[in-house]
């Protein structure tokens, strides 16, 4: 008798069902199949999962299918989404959705979708999940996904965050979820957003993090999601910062630097990339003129052909480079000589990638080397004491010449001066216009072994460029004290070197300096509400006068004096001809 139709189906139902079985356990996806309990506690019991739920979940197959698994627990906030997404299935809709599935370790975010079981028309009793992982559960970009809040205190809501958001804050998962994420996602408005953003983690250090949220609605009736994403920054930004330091170091120095590319003198390079406002200076054009133009076209048609010849050599060989080469400047049109130095810069592999170049202007030792011999030969000619300086900082100077007569003294007085603490205070005041390129005068009392007694010391300033780099120290002799001269003639002679300065500042350094020196007084400045003459108490170490205009100051001015001890009375004389001489607008 032949086979009934019916067990020729069974067995054919056994067999689909054992090739089903075995494609599902191959599914990347999570795949479950649920029943409905009635239980409102748990409403769904698993009755099968595949390998891949058991990765998800953390837990044993034996664990999913026990009843008291806490695999499928509800959380509260998602009760009433279960309980409507639940209620579509039983009418037998399919549902798609994004949750945060709490597994055994960690929890997982996972696209979910339920599909109804139904057999030969009866009601729905089983659905079939599919779970596939969210992509930002392995990013290796920080991530957290939050859900706002629309009528509660709290702005948002964590349901998620992957490994790497707790890595970087350094944070268990947990804590993130109950303590939310502070400045990371302030203020958060559900919409998109991007922002770079300090971030202080819990061990006290601070990266920088590039930060992006990007909105996401829910299902019809629940909260909008939004997804914040965190990049790791802080090496960029930080090399971002020592980018713009070193260019603005760059900008401000004297010497110029110049990058340029690998290209060789054959291939019409090397061209220009950057170069600082240093070089644009000696070039005498804009900035922007010098960036793209190839380097040697800037060397003048008189250089040297074999400098050039040797420059041109190096450059398509990429080797370092050191010349004394001349270039052009467009504005005035005459030659500038330059010292420049090369350097190819190479990658990891030994290939040549730019060239980057240090050099300065040496015009105007260039210039001087011709004129050096002449020039100290007049020095030495000279009467006076000179002395020529290298300016190394604000008041640091470097000996490079004396002439005879300034080596005949022990010190030059200009060094004497700053290493006296009241001189250099003096010197420290006037030192900005010596920056500015104008010279300046102190009057000095030598003291010590000197036989002079007052000396102006005169300062000239001489720049290259923008700097100051050369100070010439002058000392004029103040004549107060030849043979058969009186004190009253020197008083005079001091009044008369005085009012040979030019500017009222140095005159009344000199006057206050005189003062002090010469009868140890003390002098006080005041508004002059009306003129009064010169009025001496001797027996009360002080006196009274107003200084008109343009002797000492710009308009009159009020002059208190006060001295310690008694004043001869030659010595009071001198003080008070000295006194009115300069008191004299004449």
């Amino acid at each position: 008798m032949g086979t009934t139709p019916q067990s020729r189906g069974d067995r054919g139902i056994v067999q689909y069902v054992d090739l089903l079985e075995f494609a599902m356990e191959q599914a990347n996806d999570g795949i479950a199949v649920m029943r409905f309990t009635g239980d409102s506690e748990i409403p769904i019991r698993i009755v099968y999962a595949n390998e891949t739920i058991e990765r998800l979940s953390g837990f044993t197959r034996a664990e999913l299918l026990d009843e008291s698994n806490p695999f499928l627990r509800v959380q509260p906030q998602n009760r009433a989404r279960y309980d409507r997404l639940l209620e579509q299935v039983r009418a037998g809709e399919s549902v798609r959705f994004e949750i945060a599935l709490g597994g055994k370790d960690r929890s997982t975010w996972c696209e979910i979708r339920w599909s109804p079981l139904q057999h030969a028309g009866k009601e729905v009793s089983h659905y079939v999940a599919v779970l596939r992982e969210h992509a930002v559960q392995r990013s290796p970009d920080a991530v957290c996904i939050l859900e706002l809040a629309q009528a509660s205190d709290e702005p948002y809501r964590v349901v998620f965050v992957n490994d790497s958001m707790c890595a970087m804050l350094d944070m268990a998962r947990e804590q993130i979820i109950a303590q939310g994420l502070g400045t990371v996602a302030d203020p958060l408005k559900g919409e998109a957003f991007e922002r770079e953003l300090l971030l202080r983690r819990r061990d006290g250090t601070a990266r920088w993090v590039h930060v992006a949220g990007t909105p996401a609605n829910a299902e019809p009736g629940q909260p909008d999601r939004i997804t914040i994403t965190c990049r790791d920054i802080d090496e960029r930004k930080r090399k971002d910062e020592e980018a713009k330091l070193l260019q603005s170091v760059l900008s401000q120095t004297t010497d110029f630097v110049v990058i340029a590319d690998a290209a060789r003198p054959s291939e019409r390079g090397p061209s220009v990339t950057y170069a600082n406002p240093a070089f644009a200076s000696v070039l005498g054009v804009q900035h922007d003129d010098v960036t793209g133009k190839v380097l040697t076209d800037f060397m003048v048609a008189s250089c040297d052909d074999t400098t050039i010849t040797g420059l041109h050599s190096r450059l398509e060989r990429h080797l370092p480079v050191s010349y004394e080469l001349q270039v052009r400047n467009a504005q005035t049109g005459n030659a500038v000589w330059i010292e420049l130095s090369g350097q190819p810069v190479r990658d990891e592999n030994g290939q040549s990638v730019s060239w980057i170049f240090v050099g300065k202007d040496i015009n105007l030792r260039k210039q001087s080397y011709v004129q050096t011999a002449q020039l100290l030969t007049a020095l030495d000619l000279a009467d006076e004491p000179i002395a020529i300086y290298s300016v190394v900082g604000p008041l640091v100077l470097e000996p490079q010449h004396m002439n005879r007569r300034a080596a005949e003294f022990e010190r030059p007085l200009i060094e004497t001066a700053l290493a006296d603490h009241r001189q250099r205070k003096r010197f420290e005041d006037a030192w900005r216009i010596l920056e500015q390129g104008n010279n300046i005068k102190r009057l000095i009392c030598a003291g010590g072994n000197d036989p002079r007694r007052w000396i102006t010391l005169e300062l000239r300033p001489m720049k290259s460029a923008r700097a100051l780099n050369t100070v010439i120290a002058i000392e004029h002799l103040v004549s107060t004290q030849e043979e058969g001269q009186d004190e009253i003639t020197a008083v005079l002679a001091l009044s008369r070197e005085i009012a040979t300065f030019q500017d009222l500042g140095s005159r009344v350094d000199a006057f206050l300096e005189v003062l002090r020196c010469e009868w140890d007084i003390s002098a006080r400045f005041s508004a002059a509400r009306r003129d009064f003459d010169l009025v001496l108490r001797a027996k009360e170490h002080n006196g009274y006068m107003v200084i008109p205009a343009g002797v000492l100051f710009d308009r009159p001015v009020a002059v208190d004096f006060f001295w310690t001890s008694t004043l001869a009375p030659r010595r009071l004389t001198a003080l008070r001809i000295f006194l009115e001489t300069l008191g004299r607008r004449d």
